[in-house]
């Protein structure tokens, strides 16, 4: 009996999350939950004992900055179509802590325009952009390791695109995307054939030297035959800096003075985002 008992608690400990399995005999029942919900704010995620997975969230909500630490345990995780379909949704900051977004986080949120992602970010799987068709640019952290097929499959109006980190672009991770600058580290050394299928790319500043860019598979580099390539530009200025108000801080106070700018060069503004909050101190 008691090998029979420690057999089931065993398989107890590895049942999925929020699942809720009954074991019956003779005169036992067992219910496992290996992880308990809970509520902040407009968020809905899973409690894992040592870490927290956002997993929905109130879809009603167009401006976000997710928690680094909830119940005193870090978010490390943004769950399986957590934001999906969420179109109100127009701007996300995801904090420090959270190492993957999950596959179909932010599927089809068609108003997110932009995202700040964190340095501790090191897996990004599969549509986690999908047709985001608002999104304009995007920066990939230096220490991602991995982005999925199809990342940012259908994202339409994508201009701006840095990647940090990465060691390959993988089949349509940018298919249908229409890029003005595309800024690789000298970490991407794989690109797939089809990873901008059905794309186009003006500008790309590669950090490395035309040696070192030759080393990429030449399959990979097609994509690029009508674009202007930039080689050791590896000092740039990201133009893409979270902390937009230089405050040392990446918060809510950033997402509205980006959507603020947003508003304002959609309805006809110039200028770059530092001048157009220089003008709004002056």
């Amino acid at each position: 009996m008691k090998k029979i008992m420690a057999s089931v608690l065993a398989a107890a400990m590895i049942i999925g999350a929020g699942t809720a399995t009954a074991f019956t005999g003779a005169d036992t029942v067992i219910t496992a939950n290996a992880a308990t919900q809970g509520k902040y704010e407009s968020l809905t995620y899973y409690n894992y004992e040592d870490h927290i997975e956002i997993y929905s969230f109130d879809q009603s909500v167009t401006t976000l900055e997710i928690p680094a630490e909830i119940e005193g345990l870090p978010v490390t995780v943004i769950g399986e179509r957590a934001f999906e379909n969420a179109t109100s949704l127009e701007s996300v900051v995801v904090p420090e802590n959270v190492t993957i977004l999950s596959s179909n986080c932010f599927n089809k949120c068609t108003s997110l325009k932009s995202i700040s992602l964190p340095s501790t970010l090191k897996t990004i799987k599969n549509l986690a952009f999908y047709n985001c068709i608002s999104l304009e640019s995007i920066e990939i952290p230096k220490g991602t390791t991995t982005l999925e097929h199809n990342v940012f499959n259908g994202c339409a109006n994508l201009r701006t695109v840095i990647i940090n980190g990465v060691p390959e672009l993988r089949d349509w991770t940018f298919q249908k995307c229409k890029i003005d600058k595309l800024y690789l580290a000298k970490s991407v050394t794989v690109i797939d054939p089809d990873a901008f299928l059905d794309a186009t790319v003006k500008e790309v500043y590669y950090a490395g030297s035309p040696e070192q860019w030759e080393i990429i598979n030449a399959n990979g580099r097609k994509i690029f035959e009508n674009s202007t390539i930039h080689f050791e530009a590896e000092n740039y200025e990201s133009p893409l800096t979270p902390d937009v108000n230089r405050d040392s801080a990446i918060d809510a106070s950033d997402a509205s003075l980006i959507l603020a700018y947003y508003a304002y060069v959609m309805t006809g503004g110039t200028g770059t985002i530092e001048e157009y909050i220089a003008s709004q101190n002056s």
